[in-house]
């Protein structure tokens, strides 16, 4: 529905299930009820007959007044005019007139609200407040353009994005976060740059860091088009302090060893693994999906054999998901056993290495060589994993033979 300020020019298009919410007109700051045009948003005047008496009365009295103490006396005495109130300017006004592009600027108010808007949960605050179509041609660039998406499709989009900004992933960003410093960092035109220095809400001992603002002022409106961490040289400094010290306290170790059978073997420290750079949400999404049809021992063996060769289509980012499953899975009973050895193989099929690991003893594994065929894979991980890219075909030794 479109709606528009009862006090402003302001107009703007909100899903129809928020007609009667209370809004704040981002323009004028005055609160109005959300209906559709052409509704009235103004109270009632009655009463102001009376009202208007009222002064009419209450003026017959201070003129009365007057001319008693103009002409009752025996001299005559000229009135002085009133004086002019002077006019007050708050702080705040003197220091947004003075500051255009620090933290009393327009743009970064803007910004300071949206983080404001977010903590506060204010759903149609933050609908008015997101340049719709900017935001979806930079998140989507491949897709149709906004324009062209269907109203139910948008509504969903709007609702996703509100959701994830004042409850979801991106609150971790926006509404957990409150500003205490910010400055334009660059201008085009009407487009805007804008960098926030914000502190924890919940923890304020944390490091504070920076969120940028992509700004655009359109027929004098602020919007939101995108919204991003931004890291600081000294953040980055910091944060590869902080890396190196981890690494360093868990780097794992490499062992070149030789079992009691004779076997030598090069083992690595089992733990979780993260997904690889560069892993939309999406892939991980669809690779832990996979996963658990994979190691579903109820299953059928159709869905763990699909669900096996899909994964090693996807190779190489599927690898930290699998090796964390082995992290993860305690070794101990048969169950354990069938889950590992479909992990192994889905390893065996993406790498084309393989180990020792047998899955349980009961299959002929000794808890030695079971245990040791699972390090091998990290063994293999820590050396090889960086530089892989697919597994090497193996040549067929009956190729050449004439």
């Amino acid at each position: 529905m479109l709606i528009h300020c009862p006090f402003c020019s302001f107009e703007t298009t909100l899903p129809d299930n928020k007609q009667g919410a209370k809004l704040r007109c981002p323009e004028c700051s005055r609160a109005f009820v959300a209906r559709p045009r052409g509704a009235s948003n103004r109270r009632s005047s009655s009463g102001s007959g009376n009202y208007t008496g009222a002064i009419m009365i209450g003026g017959v009295v201070v003129v009365g007044l007057g001319l008693f103490m103009m002409f009752g006396r025996g001299e005559k005495e000229t009135i002085p005019a009133p004086p002019t109130a002077p006019t007050e300017t708050t702080n705040d006004e003197v220091a947004t007139q003075a500051d255009e592009s620090g933290w009393d600027s327009a743009a970064v108010r803007f910004a300071r609200e949206m983080h404001t808007a977010a903590f506060e949960k204010d759903e149609t605050r933050l609908l008015i407040a997101v340049d719709w179509e900017r935001n979806w041609s930079a998140t989507h660039p491949d897709e149709e353009a906004w324009a062209g998406l269907a109203r139910t499709r948008q509504t969903e989009v709007q609702a996703a994005l509100v959701e994830d900004i004042t409850r979801g992933q991106a609150s971790q960003m926006i509404a957990s976060w409150e500003p205490f410093d910010g400055w334009i960092e660059s201008q085009e035109n009407e487009d805007y740059v804008v960098r926030v220095r914000v502190s924890n809400r919940e923890d304020p001992d944390s490091a504070n860091r920076h969120v940028e603002w992509h700004l655009v002022k359109v027929d004098e409106r602020w919007k939101a088009c995108s919204w991003e961490r931004w890291i600081s040289e000294e953040e980055q400094k910091a944060i590869d302090r902080g890396l190196r010290a981890a690494v360093d306290a868990a780097k794992p170790k490499i062992v070149r060893k030789t079992l009691s059978d004779g076997s030598k073997v090069i083992e690595g420290t089992i733990r979780p693994i993260p997904y690889m750079d560069g892993t939309t949400a999406e892939q991980r999404e669809q690779i832990d999906a996979l996963i658990v049809e994979l190691i579903d021992i109820e299953a059928a063996a159709g869905v763990q054999f699909n669900a096996k060769t899909k994964l090693a289509e996807i190779g190489k980012p599927a690898i930290p998901a699998l090796m964390t499953v082995i992290a993860e899975t305690p070794h101990v009973d048969m169950d354990a056993g069938r889950k590992l050895q479909q992990v192994n193989m889905a390893l065996m099929d993406i790498t084309g290495e393989y180990t020792s690991f047998k899955p349980h003893i009961t299959l002929g594994a000794t808890e030695e060589r079971q245990e040791s065929g699972l390090k091998q894979w990290f063994g293999w991980y820590d050396r090889r994993f960086r530089g892989f890219t697919k597994a090497k075909e193996v040549p067929d030794p009956l190729a050449e033979d004439e």
